[in-house]
């Protein structure tokens, strides 16, 4: 080695939304950078190309008070994190933002964990002080550590997670399949509890918020694009690497099926309810689904246009 707040959206709006102040261009998002909730659980968060959108069932959609390009987007208990033009950090929301350094740094993809300390980010080439590969912050950016990530050489990541209670926990998905790594990011293991998932690419990554320990995942399961959920939490994952094959032999459980020829670029879980998710999808939709409710599945965003929530 060298040196997500949670919660539940309720009482939609009746009627469809647009932002407001902004014209019929901006209305229509383009790529969903990451999603969180604020720690009261009333307000959902979306960091897209332009800014961070807000929602709640007061407002509807709110636009972002600070336009800017987003690369990368993470939240802890009380704070979000964005790259834009560096790291920099919102204590309210996103309405302003505190520079926290890296300067000219794009960041591919960052992640932290609800309750640690941990800021994780990956970059696909050298962009000083970060190096080319995984690297994670415990002092909001002051200082980086690269890690070995011994195990993806090679490996496409296509998406990254930490555990919201255990920051040492760092999930990525990749073309072909799920890695967990249980040392900040030194060593990922490849593994399928399911023989259906042999090389197919998981495109997005969490961790269930109400157990705080099992895996929920985007993969084309079972020949559909489908959000799914493992059957054991990632300790035991990682410790059963070379386990039995009755172990292995253990199913993913189906959650929700995307439309053909789309697939999840976002996953949220909220702590209030188990199967609560919301999903983001590479056609720009965006789904708020919760298995113990007879009014999900609803969309938020529809294809890039803003909605109520109503189907």
């Amino acid at each position: 080695m060298r040196s997500f707040s949670t919660g539940m959206i309720t009482g939609l709006l009746a009627a469809a939304v647009v932002l407001s102040g902004c014209g019929e261009s901006d209305s229509k998002l383009n790529r969903f950078q990451g999603m969180a909730y604020s720690p009261d659980a009333t307000t959902l968060y979306l960091a897209t190309d332009n800014g961070i959108l807000r929602y709640s069932d007061e407002t509807g959609w709110v636009q972002p008070e600070t336009r800017q390009s987003i690369s990368g987007f993470a939240a802890m208990q009380n704070a979000l994190y964005v790259g834009s033009d560096g790291l920099k950090k919102s204590t309210d929301g996103g309405r302003t933002f505190q520079d926290l350094g890296a300067s000219g740094v794009h960041f591919d993809f960052l992640a932290a964990s609800l309750h640690g300390h941990a800021i994780y980010a990956w970059v696909n080439t050298d962009q000083p002080p970060l190096e080319k590969g995984l690297n994670y912050t415990q002092d909001e950016g002051k200082t980086w550590t690269h890690a070995a990530t011994i195990g993806l050489e090679n490996e496409k990541i296509l998406c990254l997670t930490v555990h919201p209670d255990d920051d040492r926990y760092v999930g990525v998905g990749t073309e072909r399949g799920m890695s967990l790594s249980d040392d900040r990011g030194e060593h990922f293991n490849i593994g399928y509890p399911d023989r259906q998932m042999e090389q197919m690419p998981v495109t997005a990554l969490t961790f269930d918020a109400y157990t705080s320990s099992i895996p929920v995942l985007a993969a084309p399961y079972q020949g559909k694009p489908q959000v799914i959920i493992g059957p054991f939490d990632p300790k035991l994952y990682i410790s059963s690497m070379k386990g039995t094959p009755e172990f292995w032999n253990q199913p993913m459980k189906p959650l929700y099926q995307l439309s053909t020829g789309d697939e999840a670029v976002q996953l949220l879980s909220t702590k209030s309810s188990p199967y609560d998710y919301t999903i983001a999808t590479k056609q720009g939709d965006l789904i708020r689904l919760s298995l113990k409710s007879s009014a999900f599945p609803q969309k938020l965003i529809d294809h890039g246009t803003l909605r109520n929530g109503k189907n």
